[in-house]
């Protein structure tokens, strides 16, 4: 009896340090920047909608890709048209996974009874940094 083989890893490139270090940035601009400062809302803005969802989906992106487009089965493929629907369906997710993160975080703090702004953004950027220097899966080779 054999056992499994584990999904392998890949090294950590330098290119996902900055996403590691989005949240963190993101922080010291809600410490140092007035409270309704347009820089600070559109730093948070930005940061909330893209980054989380960035570093989880790029846990998964290798594993969740076993097979060229055009190899997956009809229900499987995506649109590639002239309309780019592979990308922004990729945006699409990266925002949904984003705002999901941001959900179960805020009910987490909320149910605790320790809601606050800057409580909520410590997480995520503690979660974003996680996420991000993680290993990454590799799609399986059958």
């Amino acid at each position: 009896m054999t056992l499994p083989a584990l999904p392998s890893v890949t090294r950590l490139p330098l290119s996902r340090l900055p996403l590691a270090a989005s949240g963190w940035v993101t922080l010291l601009c809600v410490s140092a920047v007035a409270d309704a400062a347009p820089l600070r809302m559109a730093v948070v803005g930005c940061y909330l909608l893209f980054c989380p969802g960035l570093a989880v989906l790029g846990l998964f992106r290798a594993a969740l890709r076993t097979a060229p487009p055009n190899d997956r089965p009809a229900g499987l493929r995506l649109d590639t048209g002239e309309g780019g629907s592979e990308a922004g369906q990729t945006v699409l997710l990266v925002v949904m996974l984003s705002l999901s993160v941001l959900v179960l975080a805020s009910t987490a703090l909320m149910l605790a009874g320790a809601f606050s702004g800057r409580r909520t953004l410590l997480i995520l950027a503690a979660l974003t940094t996680v996420a991000a220097l993680l290993p990454r899966l590799r799609a399986r080779q059958d």
